[in-house]
């Protein structure tokens, strides 16, 4: 916003966003807290009385759910419910839910997907996606958009797969990841041609950005 690359529409993805998982954060806690307190109810039968609350549900609601709003490109695949879809151990680059953590070479001992993660939009590219790629990069050209392109055995090592299989990211595809570490997109099929993946990529981020022109 602040950059103006951004429409005013951005800042009412926030509660769109937010909203929903204050909601679900609020219930869990208080479904755990019945479950801890339930067996100490006079005549109660604690066992029987107890939330199914269990660890899994911890994770999954503090790590698994899932965004729903117009900064998000899910294709009519997004559920307008943040209710923990997947366990948070098992996030595969679905749009709207973090991004997962693989381990990356050439980078570090340590690094991670994560710190890729934070400046700006980052375009993840398979290792045959060279039209998703250079796509992008024209988007930057002829924009002056940011987004950071790294396509996978060129600008990341992965040669034990790690990243394609914790992004479920095929050769020729594609996946978007936002500043916040959220999947704003993604690609599983060629994208045909530079031309083609350039004019796709462009009303992606102008529909993350919500924004006019990018």
């Amino acid at each position: 916003m602040l950059r103006k690359e951004a429409g005013a529409g951005l800042l009412d993805t926030y509660e769109q966003e937010r909203l929903p998982v204050a909601e679900l954060t609020v219930e869990q806690a208080l479904n755990q807290l019945h479950g801890r307190t339930a067996e100490k109810a006079p005549g109660g039968d604690g066992e029987a009385e107890r939330s199914p609350f269990a660890a899994y549900d911890y994770y999954a609601t503090v790590f698994g759910y899932r965004y729903s709003s117009e900064a998000v490109c899910a294709d009519g695949d997004a559920d307008a419910d943040p209710r923990p879809v997947l366990d948070a151990t098992e996030l595969r680059g679905i749009p709207g839910t973090r991004a997962p953590h693989a381990p990356i070479r050439g980078l570090g001992s340590s690094a991670s997907t994560l710190d890729l993660f934070g400046a700006g939009f980052v375009l993840l590219a398979g290792s045959d996606s060279g039209d998703w790629a250079e796509g992008m990069r024209a988007v930057n050209r002829r924009s002056g958009a940011r987004v950071d392109v790294r396509a996978l055995g060129t600008d990341i090592g992965d040669p034990e797969k790690e990243v394609a299989a914790a992004y479920r990211l095929d050769a020729a595809g594609a996946v978007l990841v936002r500043p916040d570490g959220f999947v704003a997109w993604r690609a599983d099929e060629p994208a045909g041609s530079a031309d083609t993946a350039e004019a796709l990529l462009a009303g992606v981020l102008r529909r993350c950005l919500c924004a006019g022109e990018v």
